[in-house]
């Protein structure tokens, strides 16, 4: 390793290290976090000269590895070096809060998917505060509201996120009304 200018300290020889006596044929490689050893191997791999002819007549040699994504994204989230996007590309959430609604609700969301507007329909059964605070941190910008009695009514609350503001919409509006929140800056 010294020849590939790697420093001693970033690798050690184990003869004690058995695995895959029935396809590798030469070294093997067994990589951890120094600083976790708990976790076990994060990338493996091997030397293997003849494995390929499982697959096709022809002997082909090879070196191949693994990654052990979960172990290594779990430290890098832990380190905070890895972080999901607070974003999501959705402008509007529908929210549900009847689930024999939910026809009601997916219509809302092809309506403005059809106009053009990015939406996402919340599929979870939660509470509406719940949904709500799902969407302030994914930040959608517009969130629609409808239960039983909107649904009497045909009108869908539209909820400007930002601002804090909520009016009722006929549901034959809600396009125009989306577009016209969508439109404003935020």
């Amino acid at each position: 390793m010294r020849g590939f200018g790697v420093p001693d300290t970033a690798f050690a020889v184990d003869l004690g290290i058995v695995r895959g006596l029935d396809y590798y044929t030469g070294t093997i490689y067994e990589t951890t976090l120094v600083d976790h050893p708990e976790l076990g191997s994060i990338c493996s791999g091997g030397r293997y000269d003849d494995l390929a002819s499982y697959f096709t007549d022809t002997r082909l040699p090879g070196v191949g590895i693994s990654i052990g994504l979960t172990r290594l994204f779990s430290k890098l989230k832990e380190a905070g070096l890895l972080r999901p996007p607070a974003r999501t590309p959705a402008e509007v959430l529908v929210t549900t809060m009847e689930g024999q609604a939910l026809g009601g609700y997916l219509e809302m969301a092809r309506q403005l998917r059809e106009a053009g507007v990015n939406t996402e329909v919340y599929l979870e059964q939660a509470k509406l505060k719940n949904q709500l605070a799902y969407a302030e941190k994914k930040g959608f910008r517009v969130a629609l509201i409808a239960g039983e009695a909107e649904f009497a009514r045909q009108v869908v609350q539209v909820k400007n996120l930002a601002q804090r503001t909520a009016a009722d919409c006929a549901r034959g509006e809600l396009v125009a009304a989306v577009r016209l929140l969508l439109d404003r800056k935020a």
